[in-house]
């Protein structure tokens, strides 16, 4: 009976709790674990990005491995393992690259934001 009511309460706890808050929406960019959660405003950025492929580009990486495709989560993107990277989201549109545009929705001075030799990209430590 006591692993029955366990079981309860934490399904309800998860619930109530930890599956609003990895749904919610974030205002800037946030870590949650290895990876990094960035809102739906900065894909906006770019004109077309429905017709585009959203991904993000790893700055300290090279080949393969410096571009991973980006997810969707509501009103989030979520970066796989760009917790601690410098990191910058881009939209592929017919091969092109359209970079986002962290200067349109927040400071330069943010935390979050570090600048590099092409400019200013995000990292989250």
């Amino acid at each position: 009976m006591k692993k029955i009511f366990y079981g309860v309460f934490i399904a309800i706890f998860c619930a109530l709790f930890i599956v609003p808050a990895m749904a919610a929406d974030v205002l800037v960019p946030t870590a949650s674990g290895n990876d990094v959660i960035v809102p739906h405003t900065l894909i906006e950025t770019i004109d077309g990005w429905e017709e585009g492929e959203v991904q993000c580009a790893f700055h300290d990486l090279v080949g393969a491995k410096s571009r991973v495709p980006m997810n969707r989560r509501g009103n989030n993107w979520i970066i796989i393992g760009g917790h601690g990277a410098d990191i910058h989201p881009v939209v592929v549109i017919d091969g092109k690259d359209n970079w986002t545009k962290l200067e349109n929705l927040w400071s330069m001075t943010s935390d979050f934001v570090k600048y590099r030799d092409a400019g200013p990209c995000i990292h989250v430590d």
